[in-house]
Order: structure tokens, then sequence, then C-alpha cells
């Protein structure tokens, strides 16, 4: 009876195992990511325009609270900043929209046992990085700019306010689509070595909902894009290649990321190169 008992308990211990296994392998490849040894979260910190303060002649209450800021004035080299004067601290900074999308992803990827680097854009670990795996948070995030400046579905007439899609007449804006958000892939190969190919994903909104709802989409739906986008390819196709760049549209309601909806996923075609929007299955 021990023998039995023992026998099914081994078995469920391989089964939660091969399930986290599939699991953390899907997960990577709606990511585009091979080796998911190393990720950045990087998030558009707060700047503001301000000058050198003596911290011993500011007002007691201000010393008492401890006013922080992020000091564009001076050179800020890995997120440290030194004076030799005592004056404003200095912390990078991010809204809560920002704070929120870190945490889905952060959480998401640490089910998967990886502790991902979380960094400000201006940091030049994020800022002259051209090989590591990352994530972006909002239009306003540098990489983020740098993604859609570079991605083959979406023109962008006003950062954060609008965008079309590229060779239809797609197009949404913060006026008629104001919760909307979108999470959009760019893979980089590496012909010579495949370990060391790279993945972008930007989640950003045309406020703050859209771009945690994005985010949120991302952590927690995204077997419902990978199965959508497997839907719409043959059989063959899914066995023998990857799955394709896309760009996955969201919509949400303000102070709700678990309501989010995939409004439409876009991949290119294999054959013709085309933008082609996924029938969604509700």
């Amino acid at each position: 009876m021990m023998t039995i008992l023992s026998f099914i308990s081994d078995l469920i211990k391989i089964c939660i195992i091969l399930y986290e296994f599939f699991k953390t392998k899907k997960f990577k490849s709606l990511l585009g990511i091979n080796k998911l040894d190393k990720i950045i979260l990087t998030f558009p910190a707060f700047g503001i325009k301000c000058q050198y303060i003596d911290y011993n002649k500011m007002p007691m209450k201000a010393q008492e609270q401890r006013c922080y800021c992020h000091v564009t004035d001076f050179n800020i080299s890995n997120g440290k900043f030194s004076m030799t004067e005592p004056g404003f601290r200095v912390l990078p900074s991010a809204s809560t929209a920002e704070i929120r999308s870190i945490s889905y992803l952060s959480s998401r990827l640490k089910c998967f046992s990886l502790s991902p680097d979380i960094l400000p854009d201006y940091d030049d670990r994020v800022d002259k990085n051209d090989t590591d795996n990352l994530i972006s948070f909002g239009f306003e995030c540098n990489k983020t700019k740098e993604i859609i400046n570079n991605n083959p579905f979406v023109h962008s007439t006003n950062y954060g306010n609008a965008f079309l899609i590229k060779g239809h007449d797609a197009s949404y804006n913060d006026s008629n689509n104001p919760n909307l958000g979108i999470i959009l892939r760019k893979h980089y190969d590496n012909n010579n070595e495949k370990d060391k190919d790279f993945s972008r994903v930007a989640c950003a909104g045309f406020n703050e909902w859209g771009t945690s709802g994005a985010a949120y989409c991302l952590a927690h739906q995204f077997k419902k894009i990978i199965k959508e986008i497997k839907n719409s390819r043959s059989f063959f196709t899914n066995l023998f290649s990857p799955i394709p760049d896309f760009l996955c549209i969201i919509d949400t309601i303000p102070g709700h990321d678990g309501l989010v909806k995939i409004v439409s996923i876009w991949i290119k075609d294999d054959k013709s190169n085309n933008i082609l929007e996924i029938n969604i299955k509700d």
C-alpha cells in the first residue's frame, strides 16, 4: 500500500515539474527568447529640472520629508549621482502604472526562477544595451520608442496619443479608445550564434491603465495569445517555426487590470510578409 502511495506521490511531482517546464517554455516562446538567463524590465523615470539646493538651508519641514527628485542637470551613470555638498537625495521614480506593470512581469518571471534587472531607461545598462532581452513599459520609455521605430506593425503618429496598423485602415487614438494598450514584440536574430538572439517587448497604453493592462495581459494571458497565434497557422508551421513577432492590442477598465480583454492580434504572414489580423475566438 505504501509503495503505491509513494509511486503516486512521485508521479504527481513529475507531472508538476513537467507542467512548469512546458509553461516556462511557452512563455519563452512568446517572448521570442531562446535563453531566458537574463532579462531587463525598464521604465521611464520621472525627471524634473532642478538646481542645486543646499540641504542645510532648506526649511525644517522639507528636511524631515526628504524630498526626492531625478536630477537632469547633472550626469547620472548607472543610476548613481554624487555631490560634493549636501543637497537633494536622488532616486529614480516611476508612475503607478509602471510600478504595477513591473510587479506583474517580475512576479511572472520569478515563477520561472528568474530575477529580472529593473532599471530606469536612462541607465547605461539599458540605454547602451543592444544584446539583452528587454521589456519596456509606457510610450514615454526610450526603449519603447526604439521598438516602435523598428517594427513591422505600427506607425505612431504621436507617441502615446495615436497609432495605425501599417498597410491597413485600422487606426487607434486616445480620444476614441482611451483605455487601449499594446504588447509589441520584436525579435532580433543572430545568424551566427542562435544563443545570442534577443527580443524586445513593449507594453504601453494611451493612459496608465492601458500600460499596466498590457503588462497584466502579457503576464497572465500569455497562453491565450499563444493559442490564438497558433490557431491562425498550419500544424506544420507551428511545428517547425517559432512564434513570429506580433502586435497584441488590449482594452481594459480603469482601476481593474484583471478585466483586460484582447481586442486584436496582428502577425506577419510567413510567405507574403504582409500584416495579418487574427480572428479572436472568445
